[in-house]
């Protein structure tokens, strides 16, 4: 599979839950401001039947919607440039992910999990 385009293979798939995935930091040294531990919500998960995408970075559901209003609708289009990514639906609704630099909170973007043990991370 191109890395360029990973996306597409998530084209005609049907959004059935979505989660918002909240992490809970411990460091292993301790921090400099004395906290013991950071709970951090970092994530959202899109599940289709067949494939899971995970989006760490800032992203946007337009027109503006919640992000368990995608559930139900099917991914028509699946696109990616250098400064986002944008999965449109077949209700009109869009969800952009950010790539610029400022938007990662960790060292990826997205990963997609799916059949046969795929995983493809954006970095």
């Amino acid at each position: 599979m191109n890395d360029s385009n990973y996306l597409n293979i998530l084209v005609g798939q049907t959004i059935k839950s979505v989660y918002k995935g909240v992490d809970t930091i411990i460091p292993l040294r301790g921090s400099k401001t004395g906290e013991t531990k950071t709970i951090h919500p970092n994530y959202v998960q899109l599940h289709s039947h067949s494939y899971t995408l995970n989006i760490y970075n800032d992203y946007q559901i337009l027109p503006h919607s919640t992000l368990e209003e995608l559930v139900g609708s099917t991914i028509i289009s699946a696109e990616e440039s250098k400064e986002e990514a944008v999965l449109l639906m077949d209700n009109g609704k869009h969800i952009k992910v950010s790539l610029k630099d400022e938007a990662y909170y960790g060292p990826e973007a997205m990963s997609l999990h799916g059949p046969d043990s795929l995983c493809v991370v954006r970095n």
